[in-house]
């Protein structure tokens, strides 16, 4: 313990920042300047400000105001009574109780000095006396003719003590007994929290265990408050700021270590040790935690540590982004100042040498000078690891691995980087060499050869490796967690295990404890598989951690290295939380009004209940269930509010529970009982009146119904008579319905036959049709004349002779003959064919007619489109426009396709209006677009968007797409569609972006339908 008191001496004598933490208006304090700070059982804060009394439970402040006419006193003490009532006295104003939520002056003349409630009874000292509260009523135990500077306080067994001018009194059971002191003593104040008795004096703490007078290491010392911990400790508020006695040793602690300001007016000690300062600039608490850290103003060469090295002599090496240094006693020393080299790892030699791989080299550090490794020394150039195993042999790391001689020469081994850096080393017990690279972990042997690749079991950078006493492997990676390798089994860990976060930048395992330093803080994770997570708050440097700067010195000391700093972590600092996060039901709304527990509610409430936990720590998260409704436990929220929507009738209790940081419940639990009053329908009145009422109204239907039987006997013996003579009748219209739907049925059978018949001769008449055409063909033959007029030109030139002649004559008049023939039957052919077809027409419109129904279908223009889709264009030069994107992407849209569906769509949807032009442009004036217009009310906004956005197919080929796919393109290439109506013409305009580039490559093109 004696060289734990020398450490923490040497520790705070620095200008070391500790954990303090402020409050002030920004937090929610009424006013920034705390007179008088109080704790009570529950574990709220009580804070006496000049506005007014304010109360923290770790997260909200909740403002009590002041009394009219103290806004500006200056308060001397606070207190609660045993009902809960908060009391605050006023130098020279007396003590004001707050009853209601109104301020009642209870003691007007009193100067109230302190004040304190024990066992259910409330004293006040004075500088008059010592009275006791009962109510609003007080009661003198002690009176004194002049004024003095009395105090009062509980003692850590609950007896209280008094100061007064003859010496101290102790209240046992209802004596007050007094307490024997060094004559001559000089006292003026008590200790607070203390086991027996101990007075501060101008010279020093009496302690009336030991007889013993504590001297203060100031002279001049001027205390206002001071206060004991459990552990002995004395932390002493001052006019010069705090000092703690440890032991037989004395820490001033200032605002060089972050306290925010010097002159302290009241100090107090919660459950967990917390110290809470009232300074004169804002309130402040000093959160003790397991960790110190170093930065610039303790020796370091840069906040930014890379590199941390443990040597053989337990001394501890740090390398920096800006230089090397090494801890001696509390402070950091640079080897060489002039030298900031940027250090990315450390190692020892087997001679004591310690060598620094940095971006500019191979540093060494020899016991005395700090140099650099020329180049025929070895090797020289930018390193990222650098490793010493067990045979002495030295390994560097960069982008391969390199193995340097004790010679000065140097090799290059092949491991299968493949581009990958070599970032850590560790050795197993077997000798082999685990490598962390910038893709995952290799496995090493350097004797065999031998090498394993894990980057496909964790394919990411591994930024720090480590071997523990197990010879289990571990590595942290970027993103995937923690990789364990124990043998052949391989094992993960995750934020699914518990890990605050996957990219883990430092690992150490020890003990079968895991220590992880990621972006969020340090995490340890126990033997028994709980997580215990450190932050700002425990002491650390900073939250993010660099990679690989993590070791263990032979004092089980860890150490972490930072962005900002470095941490280091002392077991015997850390400390047991002994005090869990209180459950407070603040309130239970119905429809805005607040509720007593126990009330019984109205059918179906809405219900908003508002919570908080008393933890001076901060947020802790809540658990809850409605007992009655649901036996389950909610999942943990920090949220401090529940809102449940029209609850059923019954008993129900709300309950409530917090977590610790482990994420165990709390043992005390908040309950709030209330009843949901039962609908009116529900109540057993209600059901027992219901029940004779339908008794009552059974028997009422059932004579009703025996008379309306009885009268509709009468009626229907009416009825059948007339009924009777109805059918009569009937029956005879029957008869002559029945003739008539046999003439319909005769007219209709007709009918069908006569559509049947007409479509036989329609068939009939096609194939005549067919015939006629073929006998114009065979009638128009000019074969055979043809043959005949050769004959004759030949005759003609080979012979001269009459009969020759003759025949020639003959000849030419048997052809004239022939043709007159031919042209008569072929123009009566043409008859014959047009009367056909007038035939065919007409017999066609008849079957139509008779089929009327089936004209009255519509165009489906998705198979429309479907057909104009399925259609391969043969064209090998295919037009294309070219739209180039703000990303100057080209996206290509055949114009043949785009135009051919658009066209044939309008053909469809302008039925009817074949005498108004409808214009498709293709261009770029005045922008890029696609404009129809026409003044058809088919090219209306909603239909012509429809048919852009309702249909899209899978392109089929690369050679065509349909309309709607066109349409696509157009739009994921940004394009926008709008269609309006302008006067009697509608516009639909698809406007491309062009990205300030050329967007059409040929010339605009445009077409007409009519």
């Amino acid at each position: 313990m004696r060289i734990c008191g020398i450490w923490m001496a040497c520790w705070l004598g620095m200008a070391q920042q500790l954990n303090f933490k402020a409050f002030s208006v920004r937090d929610g304090m009424p006013q920034s300047q705390p007179l008088a700070i109080y704790l009570d059982d529950s574990g709220y804060l009580w804070v006496a400000t000049y506005a007014g009394l304010t109360r923290f439970d770790g997260v909200n402040w909740k403002d009590y105001g002041s009394p009219i006419g103290m806004q500006a006193a200056k308060t001397s003490c606070i207190c609660l009574k045993t009902d809960g009532t908060p009391l605050i006295g006023y130098q020279d104003g007396g003590v004001w109780s707050r009853d209601d939520g109104q301020w009642t002056h209870i003691l007007p003349d009193a100067n109230p000095r302190a004040m304190v409630t024990v066992d259910g009874r409330t004293f006040v000292a004075t500088s008059v006396g010592l009275l006791e509260l009962t109510g609003n009523q007080s009661t003198s135990i002690f009176t004194y003719d002049q004024s003095f500077d009395s105090d009062l306080v509980s003692l850590r067994d609950g007896r209280v003590a008094y100061f007064a001018p003859e010496g101290v009194l102790v209240r046992r059971g209802s004596n007050w007994e007094p307490v024997t002191i060094p004559r001559g003593l000089r006292a003026f104040a008590l200790v607070r929290g203390a086991a027996e008795v101990m007075l501060v004096t101008p010279d020093g703490v009496w302690d009336s265990q030991s007889q013993d007078l504590i001297p203060f290491p100031d002279e001049d010392l001027l205390v206002n408050a001071c206060v004991a911990s459990p552990n002995g400790n004395l932390w002493i508020g001052a006019q010069n700021g705090i000092w703690l006695r440890h032991q037989t040793y004395w820490i001033h602690i200032t605002t060089q270590h972050g306290l925010p300001s010097d002159d302290i007016g009241d100090v107090l000690l919660d459950e967990e040790q917390n110290l809470w300062i009232a300074t004169v600039d804002s309130l402040a608490v000093y959160l003790p935690g397991p960790f110190q850290r170093f930065g610039l103003a303790d020796g370091l060469p840069s906040p930014v540590v890379r590199a941390i090295y443990v040597d053989a002599t337990n001394r501890v090496w740090i390398g920096t982004r800006a230089g090397i240094a090494y801890e001696d006693k509390g402070v950091f020393i640079q080897p060489d100042p002039r030298m900031k080299p940027s250090v990315y790892g450390i190692s020892q030699d087997t001679d004591g040498t310690v060598l620094f791989a940095t971006a500019e080299g191979l540093y060494v550090w020899d016991g005395s000078q700090l140099r650099t490794i020329s180049k025929d020394e070895g090797p020289n150039f930018p390193m990222q690891s650098v490793y010493v195993d067990k045979r002495g042999r030295r390994w560097i790391g960069h982008s391969q691995l390199t193995l340097w001689h004790r010679d000065g020469s140097y090799e290059t081994v092949e491991i299968g980087l493949k581009g990958r850096n070599v970032v850590a080393f560790t050795e197993d017990s077997h000798g082999k060499l685990w490598i962390a690279t910038s893709n995952g972990v290799i496995s090493f042997d350097p004797d065999s050869g031998e090498t394993r690749d894990f980057s496909a079991l964790a394919p990411a950078t591994a930024w720090s490796i480590y071997c523990d006493e197990r010879d289990r492997i571990w590595w942290a990676t970027n993103g995937l967690g923690v990789v364990c390798v124990d043998g052949e089994s391989v094992d993960i860990m995750d934020k699914e295990q518990g890990l605050k976060n996957n990219f883990v930048w430092q690992v150490m395992a020890h003990q079968d404890a895991l220590w992880l330093a990621h972006n969020q803080g340090i995490s340890l994770r126990t033997p028994a598989g709980q997580w215990f997570n450190f932050d700002l708050d425990d002491g650390i440097a900073g939250l993010e951690a660099t990679a690989t700067a993590i070791a263990r010195d032979k004092n089980n000391g860890l150490w972490f290295g930072c962005g900002k700093g470095l941490s280091r972590y002392i077991p015997f600092l850390e400390r047991a939380h002994n005090r869990e996060p209180v459950p407070v039901i603040d309130a239970i709304r119905v429809n805005g009004k607040e509720i007593s527990p126990g009330q019984t509610l109205a059918h179906e409430p809405d219900l908003t209940i508002d919570f908080h936990a008393i933890h001076l720590r901060g947020r802790v998260p809540f658990q809850y269930r409605l007992v009655g409704a649901d036996q389950q436990w909610s999942e943990s929220q920090e949220s401090p509010r529940v809102v449940f929507a029209k609850l059923g009738s019954g008993k129900y209790v709300f309950e409530l529970r917090t977590l610790d940081a482990l994420g165990r419940p709390s043992k005390q639990v908040a309950h709030f009982p209330f009843v949901v009053r039962q609908a009116w329908w529900e109540t057993s009145l209600f059901q027992i009146g219901f029940l004779v009422m339908c008794v009552l109204v059974s028997i009422w239907i059932g004579r009703m119904r025996i008379r309306a039987i009885r009268k509709r006997k009468r009626v229907l013996e009416l009825e059948i008579s007339k009924r009777t003579q109805s059918l009569r009748q009937a029956n005879r219209e029957l008869v002559n319905l029945q003739e008539q739907l046999v003439e319909s049925a005769h007219v209709a059978g007709m009918a069908q036959q006569a559509r049947q018949s007409l479509h036989r001769i329609g068939n009939t008449l096609n194939s005549l049709q067919v015939s006629v055409q073929e006998l114009k063909e065979k009638a128009g033959d000019p074969s055979e004349v043809a043959f005949i007029h050769r004959l004759v030109d030949r005759l003609e030139r080979n012979s001269d002779t009459a009969t020759i002649e003759t025949i020639v004559a003959a000849l030419r008049r048997f052809t004239g003959i022939q043709g007159k023939r031919t042209d008569a039957a072929l123009h009566e052919l043409r008859d014959l064919e047009l009367s056909v077809q007038t035939l065919c027409d007409a017999i066609k419109d008849q079957e139509n007619m008779a089929a009327m129904p089936l004209l009255q279908q519509r165009v489906n223009l998705c198979t429309l489109l479907n057909e104009i889709r399925t259609e391969v264009t043969t064209a090998t030069d295919v037009e294309r426009l070219q739209i180039v994107c703000d990303d100057h992407k080209v996206v290509e849209i055949p114009r043949y396709h785009l135009k051919k569906a658009l066209t044939t769509f309008l053909k469809w949807s302008l039925d009817g209006h074949a005498d108004d032009p409808v214009t498709i442009h293709v261009g770029e004036n005045p922008a890029p677009a696609i404009c129809i217009s026409g003044s058809a009310p088919s090219l209306s906004g909603s239909a012509l968007q429809h048919l852009f956005t309702q249909y899209h197919d899978v392109y089929s080929s690369q050679a065509h797409i349909d309309m709607h796919e066109s349409a696509n393109l157009i739009q994921e290439v940004g394009g926008k569609i709008r269609a309006e109506k302008k006067g009697s013409r509608y516009e639909l305009k698809i406007w491309l972006p062009h990205g300030g580039q050329e967007t059409f490559l040929e010339k605009p093109d445009q077409v007409s339908l009519h």
